[in-house]
């Protein structure tokens, strides 16, 4: 069950990837993000159009706003002895 599961999942993830343009759905799925996150990224600048009153955002613009806003979790460093 669980390579069925994966290969599900792989197969969602590689029709978004030929996608151009995501719905909000479509791309808080591709993001595995909530909605308060995508709510939160539109807050802050993520790039979207609106046609005929549906949200649509650019993967590429997505890919690029999570690039971004990305930062390393380094531990703090702990002097020696």
């Amino acid at each position: 069950m669980k390579d069925l599961r994966e290969e599900v999942e792989k197969l969602r993830d590689s029709v978004y990837v030929s996608k151009t343009w995501l719905t909000l759905k479509e791309a808080r799925r591709y993001a595995d993000v909530s909605r308060t996150t995508l709510r939160s990224w539109r807050k802050k600048g993520l790039p979207e159009a609106n046609v005929e009153s549906r949200v649509y955002i650019k993967r590429e613009d997505l890919d690029a706003f999570i690039g971004s806003h990305a930062y390393l979790c380094v531990p703090p460093y702990v002097p020696p002895g």
